[in-house]
This record gives C-alpha cells, structure tokens and sequence, in this order.
C-alpha cells in the first residue's frame, strides 16, 4: 500500500511539474508578455535599489538649479540627467524614490485584496446556500460604488500615509477575487476528487486548503497582475489629489500634481513620471495577458 501511494505521488508531482513547465514554455513564447516581464522587473530592481542608483537626496532644494532641462537637451547638465523641478530636486533621483513607494504601495495592495478576496469566494462557493447569498450581497454592494470614490472617500476620512493607502486599496480591491473565486470554487467543489475527499471525512479546512485553493491559484494569479496595474493608477489619481503619501516622500502621482503647474516652461517634470506610470500599467497588463493565455490549456497551444 505504501509503495502505491508513494508511486502515486510522484506520479503526480511529475504531472504537475509537467503542467508548470508547459505554462512557462506557453508564456516565453508571448512576445508582449516576456517584454512586459523585462520592463517590469527593470523598473522594480531600479527602484529596489534606488538608495545605491540616486544620484543626489530626492527631497534635497537647490534653487539656483531650479528647471535645468535633461542632460541631452540644450542647457541641460550631465549632473542631472531628467533634469530638476522648480525646487532644483533632481527628477531622476526622485523618479526612483517614487517608484519604491508606488511599487511597494500597489503590490501590497494587491496581496492583501488577493488574499481576502479568493478567501471570501473560496468560502462562498464551496459553502453555497445562505452563506454565499450574504457574501454576494456584500461583494454586490461595494461594486455598486466606483473604486475610486470609494477609495477618495476612505483617503478622506483616515487622512494621508502610507499604511492607510495601502489598506484603502486593498479594501476597494477584493471584491473582483471575490466574485471569480466563488464563480470558480463552485465548478470545483462538483468534482470527483472533492467528493472523495468528503466521503472519507476529510476536515473542512483541509478540503478548501488542500483541494480547492490550488485549482483555484491560476485565475487568482490573473486577476492579480491586473489589479496590480489598476493600484498603480489608483494610488497616483490618490497622490495626484494629496491622499496619498505625504511629502517630503516622493511618488510618482505627487511629481505630476507639482509638474501640473509647469507644463509650458519645464515638459520634463511631467513627462518622466507619466512615462514610468505608462510603462508598469501596459507591462503588467502585457504578463496578465500572457498568463492568462497560459494557464489556460485551451489557449496554450496558440502562440502569438
């Protein structure tokens, strides 16, 4: 018995890894999702490592450098390369800075909406009857409300900092996972290898751990990617209306909020953090695309 159930096992750890390995073969033959892969991953390890890359103290003033134009235009200096803003702040350094904290705020966001969401549609759909009924109702109420209003009216309330817009983020964010999951866990819960689980007395938590919470990772994942992409926009509109991060701190929506009064005479201050926003929300939208491609095996086999 024992050699059947280890033969088992490795009979499905080899399938499994087999399923992963045509996942990764699927997505690397995505142009547009391996490029969104790169730029993202560029992006998040030049902000990672910002302390060591910034060439001056992003909040540091020198205003007899004030709107210095990027080094390759005329009058630009090679001590700033994207040039300054009209306190003499190097736009390089505070483009890298910004990036931490916008980065760091979406992709916490993120997890914290993903967890409680798949959470809430896990128990919903395998739960069913009354359970699902109220659950759905509440999913259906915070829907009615667009997410941004939600989100200016909680910014409102509990004030400006990181840790406040992180969780109004994740707070407006959940309800999407929610809905899925449950959609997802109820096809599921039907299947044969739940059913066994059942008729032998397995324990209710290991079931949803054990069982449904694997098959249900793959949509979890793409939803992921594109929430991780709509964060980034909604904390930037939060900065760009003084939610969000107070300064000094810099973000990328607070350096297009002071940009928006010098568009005519310094272009460059808001041009670099609208190119960095644009490419971190099409580079996540690109890998969302192509796990969404790849993990379904309807869709694997057809490359771009």
């Amino acid at each position: 018995m024992n050699n059947k159930n280890t033969l088992t096992k490795k009979k499905n750890e080899i399938r499994v890894s087999q399923q992963w390995h045509d996942v990764i073969n699927a997505f690397t033959q995505r142009k547009l999702a391996v490029i969104g892969l790169i730029i993202f991953l560029f992006l998040l390890l030049i902000a990672l490592f910002a302390p060591i890359i910034a060439p001056h103290d992003p909040t540091n003033q020198e205003l007899m450098d004030a709107y210095k134009p990027p080094s390759w235009q005329d009058g630009g200096s090679p001590e700033y390369l994207f040039g300054t803003d009209n306190f003499g702040r190097d736009i390089l350094s505070r483009l890298l800075y910004g990036g931490r904290v916008s980065i760091s705020a979406a992709g916490f966001a993120s997890i914290f909406s993903m967890i409680f969401g798949v959470m809430i549609g896990i128990i919903a759909g395998y739960f069913g009857g009354k359970i699902e009924d109220i659950l759905m109702r509440f999913v259906d109420i915070f829907l009615s409300f667009p997410m941004v209003l939600i989100a200016l009216a909680l910014a409102s309330i509990v004030g400006p900092s990181f840790r406040n817009i992180v969780l109004i983020m994740a707070l407006t964010g959940w309800m999407t996972y929610a809905r899925t999951i449950a959609s997802t866990t109820k096809t599921i819960r039907t299947r044969e290898f739940v059913d066994a689980a059942v008729s032998i007395g397995a324990p209710t938590h290991r079931i949803l751990i054990h069982h449904i919470l694997p098959n249900v990772i793959t949509p979890a994942l793409v939803l992921f990617t594109f929430g991780f992409a709509q964060f980034i926009i909604l904390e930037s509109a939060l900065s760009y209306l003084g939610l969000g991060v107070p300064p000094p701190m810099p973000t990328w929506g607070r350096m297009l909020y002071d940009a928006r009064a010098y568009m005519r005479i310094a272009p460059w201050m808001m041009l670099a953090p609208g190119t960095a926003i644009m490419l971190v929300t099409l580079s996540l939208n690109f890998i969302g695309d192509g796990l969404r491609d790849s993990l379904d095996p309807r869709t694997r086999s057809q490359v771009r």
